[in-house]
């Protein structure tokens, strides 16, 4: 009995022991963490000092200096943040400011190298953008000044790259933080976030929802298709032609209207590039993506139909194939002819003439008369305009598949849904020559159509 006893009231002095470890523990690992606490926010010693002029003033190289020192991993956030007079950040959070720096932070072993001003023509431009896209902000663009950082790695394996950020000034010239121009900037990286992340989980259906964002009403039940096969597309595309992670993803621009992120392929695209920008843009509040994708044009739509009968053909099996007046004259009406140049041509001795009918201008290659409206020639650029009623590329227009001018955009997206990407410049290529579809449009449908060769 003395024994039992004996071992419980060990038993319960060991219990009683660890309760107090415990709470001394617990009362030691409290005034550690309060301890840390006081020295980010209550220390007088600061622990960062601002780089000043010769007349100990803050200028747009001290707070850029220390941006950089964050960067290269030269000095802490808090600590910077600590360090700037709050007159030179009113407002700005160290949220704000912290998530703001990680943008700009690479962990894959880049430096910024060196830093200089942009120049006039570019920050005019940059203006100009940012004045018409976010109204709000007009006048805090009218007084920042845009600086590159040049950013370098250490591997010989990694290529440089560039970034663009901006520096507020009040009225008396004295450069700050806005809090307003980086909430903005903010704004669009969480979106860039969720996006990013939505392609690395193969997530279509919230990557067609993102696509929505950028729509003023409801999307139409074919937009909405149009944007799910967009995603599709994309998702699919960055698993097997984009070499960079998508949450690696390197910010070039950091605007409020405008991010920017460069990525690294897997081969070359058609521009012979083995790099590519996906860019998100923000316009009074609305968001909207730029991630292209190498669509091109399709085989259908290098026919071109004359009220719903074949009237000739870009290229025939790849061939290039010679054109007569006859018997297009008689079908498309008496043209003018005029000699004319192709500035993108190579070649100076080239002959060019514009062959303009009252629905369709052709340039062709080859020889003409103006006086008996003969010629006879490749063609090197076909113009549809508003007159152009009776044309249609790929199938006659009552049938699915054409594009012509009038159509809807819904309808013309069915076909190049990347096009706004593109900025409607759909590229092709015949037998290893060049060549492209430009399209113009309006809000609502589709303006003029040309295809023409590229040098």
């Amino acid at each position: 009995m003395f024994k039992i006893i004996k071992k419980k009231k060990i038993e319960m002095i060991i219990l009683v022991l660890f309760f107090c470890l415990m709470i001394v523990g617990c009362s030691s690992l409290e005034s550690r963490q309060q301890n840390i606490l006081d020295s980010v926010f209550l220390s007088d010693e600061p622990s960062y000092y601002l780089t000043l002029n010769e007349k100990d003033e803050l200028t747009d190289i001290s707070l850029i200096t220390a941006i950089v020192d964050v960067i290269n991993k030269n000095a802490n956030m808090v600590d910077v943040y600590k360090a700037i007079p709050e007159k030179y950040k009113t407002n700005l959070s160290l949220y704000d400011f912290t998530v703001y720096l990680s943008i700009l932070e690479n962990e894959k072993g880049y430096r910024v190298s060196e830093f200089y001003r942009l120049n006039d023509e570019k920050k005019a431009e940059l203006n100009s953008n940012l004045t018409t896209d976010m109204p709000s902000l007009a006048l805090l663009t009218q007084k920042t000044e845009y600086y590159i950082f040049s950013f370098r790695a250490d591997s010989s394996q990694l290529d440089d790259y560039t970034v663009i950020i901006g520096i507020q000034h009040d009225d008396d010239g004295n450069p700050y933080l806005s809090d307003k121009w980086i909430q903005s900037i903010n704004n669009l990286n969480e979106f860039s976030k969720i996006y990013f992340d939505s392609i690395e989980k193969q997530d279509s259906d919230m990557l067609a929802w993102l696509f929505t964002q950028s729509y003023e009403e409801s999307p139409s039940d074919q937009m909405a298709k149009i944007d799910k096969d967009k995603a599709d597309l994309l998702i699919n595309y960055y698993r097997l032609q984009v070499k960079t992670s998508p949450k690696d993803s390197i910010p070039i621009v950091l605007l409020p209207n405008k991010m920017s992120f460069l990525q690294n392929l897997e081969i070359q695209n058609n521009d012979g590039k083995e790099y590519r920008t996906c860019t998100f843009s923000q316009k009074n509040d609305v968001i909207s993506i730029s991630d292209p994708y190498p669509e091109m044009i399709k085989n259908m739509h290098l026919n071109v139909y004359y009220k719903d009968e074949f009237l000739l053909s870009w290229s025939n099996n790849g061939i290039r194939q010679t054109y007569y007046s006859y018997p297009l004259n008689d079908i498309l009406g008496e043209p003018s002819i005029i000699k004319t140049s192709l500035s993108t041509s190579l070649d100076e001795n080239d002959n060019y003439w514009r062959i303009t009918y009252p629905e369709i201008s052709l340039i062709i290659r080859g020889t003409a008369d103006s006086k008996d409206k003969s010629w006879s020639g490749v063609i090197e650029r076909i113009e549809m305009d508003a007159e152009s009623k009776n044309i249609s590329l790929g199938e006659p227009k009552t049938k699915e598949g054409a594009i012509y001018i009038g159509m809807s955009l819904s309808d013309f997206y069915s076909q190049y849904p990347f096009s706004p990407e593109a900025d409607y410049i759909i590229p092709g290529k015949d037998q290893n020559e060049k060549m492209e579809m430009v399209v113009q449009v309006n809000k609502e449908s589709v303006q003029s159509l040309i295809l023409r060769s590229v040098y």
